[in-house]
């Protein structure tokens, strides 16, 4: 955009004086669209019009990753965050999301056939289960998968001490999910 200034105040002649200014919008975040609430070990998907922008959960009683999806670890309640930034800032945009405890339908296992200690955890973590565990899947907080292994045992041990202290998700058998405290 162009701007042009006369001034008529000076005595013998008039000034002008042009400038360009380029208006850069204020960043917008739009609004997180989807479902409110999840249970436990179950996720949903989470959606914004606008790209570009990143996800986060409040407190880790569940976590999200990068293209939206919700996957519930604790019944409680998160805070997810969809934020967009520009050249003036950034901006958000918030949806509570209520994590239950639906003890029907999340798995066809009963809750006692997993598992998982110690937790808070150093070095490794043993898995037991009262039918075979076939697969576990560490992901860290922000959903990025760090470990994925099949197994076809009912004790399972893993080596963690290499992971960074955090917290992570242990999901075995694509049915049953633990918040794990890696020290």
């Amino acid at each position: 955009m162009m701007y042009t200034v006369t001034s008529t105040c000076a005595t013998t002649s008039s000034a002008v004086a042009t400038a360009v200014l380029t208006v850069n919008p204020a960043p917008d975040a739009g609004t997180v669209t989807g479902p409110d609430s999840v249970c436990l070990g179950e996720s949903i998907s989470l959606s914004d019009a606008v790209t570009g922008g990143v996800w986060t959960a409040s407190n880790g009683n569940a976590f999200v990753s990068s293209s939206g999806s919700v996957f519930g670890v604790t019944a409680g309640s998160e805070d997810i965050t969809y934020t967009t930034s520009g050249a003036c800032g950034s901006a958000s945009a918030d949806l509570l999301v209520t994590i239950y405890n639906c003890s029907m339908g999340i798995s066809t296992l009963p809750e006692n056939d997993f598992s998982l200690y110690p937790n808070p955890a150093q070095n490794s973590i043993t898995i037991t289960a009262t039918t075979t565990v076939e697969k576990v899947v560490i992901n860290n907080i922000l959903g990025q998968e760090i470990f994925s292994n099949k197994y076809n045992n009912a004790l399972v041990s893993i080596i963690i001490e290499k992971l960074p202290a955090g917290i992570y998700l242990v999901r075995v058998n694509d049915t049953k999910v633990y918040k794990l405290i890696k020290q």
